[in-house]
């Protein structure tokens, strides 16, 4: 298999991934920044390479982590740093899988966007489906899944959407799909109250 190649300038992620806007996933930020959250056992130690593992995946409450590629990466062993498969990491993010490409040709430096196994599955449906109908169905769960438990999952939506669009990038209908359903879902929470002019209010009283 082929390795990643240290000293060549990665290619631009397909997906932003910028720290402050993932706003709940505080297990990663807390790895990246090398620091862990506190436990009745004290301060944990980062990891090793400053990377999230299968376990940091597990926490997280949108299901998903972003890894960054280490020299000597290929595509297996980081699905099997998380406990997934190719295919997992494939419906995760597809641009490193080019149509008659090698997939292990990676660079270090890259971003690799991988998911748990709910989300996984969710995406590998999404990418053998072209009925709408369908696809809508899909859409929803990932969006509802990967803002659940926020007070304010609209804060989250925008990033979500580029993540989904991005895996289909070269489908226009699928995009518009995507930002009907997350238009749905704004007009949901609005009508449930879980909006800044609700929340921020009730939070200086926290």
């Amino acid at each position: 298999m082929v390795q990643a190649i240290s000293g060549q300038k990665p290619q631009a992620p397909s997906v932003e991934t910028n720290e402050d806007t993932l706003r709940f996933d505080h297990v990663i930020k807390a790895v990246r920044a090398g620091t862990t959250d506190q436990t009745s056992a004290g301060k944990q130690p980062p990891h090793k390479d400053s990377q999230p593992t299968k376990a940091d995946l597990a926490k997280a409450r949108d299901g998903q982590a972003t890894y960054t590629v280490q020299p000597g990466d290929n595509l297996t062993n980081v699905a099997t740093r998380f406990g997934l498969s190719l295919t997992d990491i494939k419906a995760a993010d597809p641009k490193f899988f080019p149509p008659g490409g090698n997939p292990n040709l990676i660079f270090s430096g890259e971003h690799l966007l991988v998911l748990n196994k709910t989300l996984s599955e969710n995406a590998e449906a999404m990418a053998k489906t072209k009925d709408p109908a369908t696809l809508k169905g899909l859409i929803a769960f990932d969006l509802l899944y990967t803002t659940r438990g926020l007070q304010t999952p609209g804060d989250q939506l925008s990033v979500q959407e580029k993540i989904l669009i991005a895996r289909r990038g070269n489908d226009p209908a699928f995009a518009t799909l995507v930002k009907g359903e997350g238009q749905t879902l704004t007009q949901l929470w609005t009508a449930q109250g879980r909006t800044h002019a609700i929340w921020d209010p009730l939070n200086k009283f926290a």
